[in-house]
């Protein structure tokens, strides 16, 4: 009965793991929902994993939280940016999300366009009404954190990809 239930386990870490990646695609905590998943699982059954790989994947969500939340901004402060355009930048992208999955009604996709245009919008703009920097100057901030924010998307559901994976095999190895 043990090996049912753990190869149950195993199997539904292996299906948020899918979601999990969707909802860090659009910015939402898929990667923690994943690991509340697996702490509660092994709660419920303490012999399911050890202690390493619930550290491991904790770290690895901290770390594509930092990654998320400084990447646009970064690469908008790399191409020369203003401090003010690096915080407009993580602002558009938020602001994206939303507005794209509206104006674009597919799923995933108008979250992902959005978040990409949004940082490199706003920090454009942000560059632009700071001492009527020229357009050019301004584009060139906006490209590199639109650039920042669809690396960071990559990286984030990578990682929760990775973060799963490791669950999943932490589980049926057990």
């Amino acid at each position: 009965m043990e090996t049912v239930i753990t190869i149950s386990i195993g199997v539904g870490l292996a299906l948020m793991t899918l979601l999990a990646m969707a909802m860090a695609i659009v910015g939402l905590p898929g990667v923690w929902i994943l690991i509340s998943a697996a702490l509660a699982a092994w709660w419920w059954q303490p012999d399911l994993f050890s202690l390493t790989p619930i550290v491991i994947v904790v770290a690895l969500a901290v770390a594509g939280e930092v990654i998320e939340l400084l990447a646009s901004g970064a690469a908008a402060k790399k191409a020369g940016g203003s401090k003010r355009a690096m915080i407009m930048s993580i602002v558009g992208g938020v602001v994206g999300v939303v507005t794209g999955q509206i104006l674009i009604p597919v799923p995933i996709v108008g979250a992902i366009i959005g978040a990409i245009v949004g940082a490199g919008l706003f920090a454009a703009i942000a560059e632009r009404t700071k001492d009527e920097r020229p357009w050019k100057d301004a584009m060139r901030v906006g490209g590199g954190a639109a650039k920042g924010r669809a690396m960071a998307i990559v990286i984030k559901s990578t990682i929760a990809g990775l973060v799963g994976v490791i669950l999943t095999i932490a589980a049926l190895v057990s």
